[in-house]
């Protein structure tokens, strides 16, 4: 007996050890890891704790799009909540627009190298696997300065609505003021501007605007579909002309 309790000690306790040392690598390099200074390594973890992600800015797609490195080091697509700015980089190349172009070169000039802070909401991503984001730089909402400043429309999507309230009374004093978009035509605002849809644009002040993603079609207060759209496809708009700009058309009934 005791000659067999050395081989026995070195037929199970060399894989013992291994197995051991696969489990902390695999713990450490777990999607949920936290780092040694306690900070949240991944999006996953930063909702679930309710806590702001602080991340770098590698690139920026977009007016409202960027590539960011995670502090696991791993890189991810955000995608800001709440807003949307014209095409720039549309594989469409007729879709693509000069004022998508103007947000877009203020977003890199904003944010581009930046260290920034990614806060959650309740849908974590969108059907392209993006991060859906509030983007936070040196104590300010990033989604709100593009809509301030009249280079973003509102699309809210539920269930992230968190914000849906302030961002409309920011595209409202926008477009009061004339700013960015509003002032030059591009968000078809400018009171000389000749209107090329024959649709009338109206603001609903007392109801938003329901919109389907999946059908591209639009419903005002009253209308027939318009608590009828599930909520994995409603979306809102503030008024018919962001609904049309977005590229939806208006219900028959």
């Amino acid at each position: 007996m005791n000659r067999k309790d050395p081989q026995n000690k070195k037929k199970f306790g060399v894989p013992a050890i291994v197995v051991a040392v696969i489990i902390v690598v695999a713990l450490y390099f777990s999607p949920n890891h936290l780092d040694l200074d306690g900070k949240l390594t991944t999006p996953e973890e930063a909702q679930k704790a309710n806590q702001r992600i602080e991340v770098h800015i590698d690139r920026v797609v977009d007016g409202d799009t960027m590539i960011v490195t995670l502090p696991s080091g791993l890189e991810e697509r955000v995608r800001f909540i709440g807003i949307d700015t014209p095409e720039s980089v549309h594989p469409d190349e007729e879709k693509n627009t000069l004022g998508g172009d103007l947000a877009s070169q203020f977003t890199r000039e904003q944010l581009e190298g930046k260290d920034v802070e990614l806060e959650l909401d309740v849908e974590l991503r969108d059907q392209y696997k993006r991060t859906l984001a509030y983007v936070w730089l040196d104590g300010e909402m990033f989604n709100r300065i593009l809509l301030q400043n009249g280079l973003a429309r509102v699309t809210t999507y539920p269930p992230n609505v968190k914000y849906a309230d302030t961002f409309i009374e920011d595209q409202r004093k926008a477009k009061e003021a004339n700013v960015g978009f509003w002032e030059n035509g591009i968000f078809g605002n400018h009171e000389n501007q000749e209107q090329s849809s024959t649709e009338t644009i109206t603001d609903y002040k007392d109801g938003l605007i329901h919109g389907n993603r999946r059908s591209k079609v639009y419903h005002l207060p009253g209308q027939q579909d318009y608590e009828n759209i599930s909520e994995s496809n409603l979306v809102f708009f503030e008024d018919e002309e962001s609904a049309i700009a977005t590229g939806y058309r208006k219900a028959d009934h």
